[in-house]
């Protein structure tokens, strides 16, 4: 059998703000979608052949921050048949997401995936847990 060859077809990133500034009120689902039309925009790929997508997130905060793969796939265009699964892997999330996309392909299980992650910790709760 010959071995399979894994193509990057693209790259955007999610938009990179301050702390608690412009980006603090955009949901981490908004910020993956931008970035994820961007990537397949700029590699000219079709959302509806997209079969999988993978998205790394180590703190999910929103109402719909469990599920932001599955939302960001759909909002993207891929086919309600794709799939959709979130990995988390502190200070290395969007990086395992491609290496699960990968594995995704090679395993037959998926044709053509998209891989990203992202964070929005300006959203994240504050805690103080000495204030007693």
């Amino acid at each position: 059998m010959a071995a399979m060859e894994i193509v990057l077809a693209g790259g955007m990133r999610t938009p990179f703000g301050d702390f608690g500034k412009s980006l603090k009120d955009v949901p981490l689902t908004v910020l993956g979608l931008h970035a994820a039309k961007a990537c397949l925009e700029k590699a000219k790929l079709d959302p509806t052949k997209v079969d999988h997508l993978v998205w790394g997130n180590v703190l999910p905060v929103d109402h719909d921050g469990y599920f932001a793969s599955r939302v960001i796939a759909l909002k993207t265009g891929m086919p309600v048949e794709s799939s959709a699964l979130n990995v988390s892997r502190a200070c290395g999330s969007g990086a395992q997401a491609i290496i699960t996309a990968a594995e995704q392909i090679l395993s037959g299980h998926s044709r053509i995936a998209l891989a990203g992650g992202g964070e929005n910790f300006s959203r994240g709760p504050y805690v103080i847990t000495n204030a007693r």
